[in-house]
């Protein structure tokens, strides 16, 4: 009963349900934000996959206070991934990174495991 992921590189995934989009999201401006959402085509991959406005921008405050982003089974069920974006030398958010992995190996006490290596990074980045 294992699950399989399969990634490939240059693959797209949304913005609104990626870890990495979500975390990059939540730097921009209120405008940006907007504009993004209102040229994507909203899809709804799983029943997890955020498909309303208001749920994205709640989804974007908790990534500000928090830190990091997660995709919580939103864009590929049995898949969880915690991502930061990662400031450039002028301090703008222009790069992102994420750790994904199996539902069955990302549980709510690994996800903290990681978000702490993963903040320590991002507050590193461009020190």
């Amino acid at each position: 009963n294992s699950v399989r992921m399969v990634s490939k590189v240059g693959s797209r995934i949304p913005l609104y349900c990626s870890g990495v989009g979500k975390a990059m999201m939540a730097d921009l401006s209120a405008e940006k934000v907007s504009q993004i959402w209102e040229t994507s085509e909203i899809k709804k991959y799983t029943s997890h996959t955020i498909t309303s406005y208001d749920a994205l921008l709640e989804c974007l405050e908790q990534v500000r206070r928090q830190g990091y982003a997660l995709d919580d089974e939103e864009n590929e069920l049995g898949v969880r991934c915690i991502a930061v974006s990662l400031p450039d030398y002028s301090g703008v958010c222009r790069y992102a990174m994420s750790i994904t992995a199996p539902v069955t190996r990302m549980s709510d006490s690994r996800i903290l495991e990681l978000a702490e290596v993963l903040l320590k990074v991002k507050a590193d980045f461009h020190h």
